[in-house]
């Protein structure tokens, strides 16, 4: 059957996923890292060690729930993968240290000496019309530079 899983961001920082086939559900720490299949439909979850802890499908996921009871239903991958990285994982700013918070893009150390690395933008900084532009919220460091959470994928996928 297809759609029969609806993600819930809880209050306590936690995704609960419920899998109306069984009457199940698990609970997800919010510090796992959703990544986009490049070659599939699925959006993994992984660990620190980059091990999968889990996978879903557009086809298997309903819709997903934010913390604030908006619910958002899920049609495509990159919809379920932008929910995900917005939304549910990324977004406990107390499961990461307090060093790994700064109030500018500018304020984020050299990504080369942050391999992969999560850090938190707490403001906007920039223009957009002139390209420099700098949003707030989850960046990584790739060991070149940082990308924001949900740019993550498309950083592997560009064929520039």
């Amino acid at each position: 059957m297809a759609n029969h899983i609806v993600i819930i961001k809880l209050t306590n920082g936690n995704v609960k996923v419920e899998n109306s086939q069984t009457d199940k559900f698990k609970t997800l720490r919010p510090t796992l890292s959703p990544y986009e299949s490049l070659s599939s439909s699925e959006v993994a979850l992984t660990n620190h060690n980059r091990e999968v802890i889990e996978c879903f499908t557009p086809r298997d996921v309903l819709k997903v729930i934010r913390a604030d009871g908006t619910e958002v239903l899920i049609t495509d991958q990159r919809t379920l993968f932008n929910e995900l990285s917005d939304n549910f994982f990324f977004e406990s700013v107390g499961l990461i240290p307090s060093e790994n918070i700064v109030d500018t893009f500018a304020d984020l150390p050299d990504p080369l000496s942050h391999l992969d690395e999560v850090w938190f933008v707490r403001n906007v900084t920039g223009v957009w019309v002139l390209g420099t532009r700098k949003e707030s919220g989850w960046y990584r460091s790739n060991d070149t530079q940082w990308l924001k959470a949900n740019e993550i994928t498309k950083y592997f996928t560009d064929d520039e």
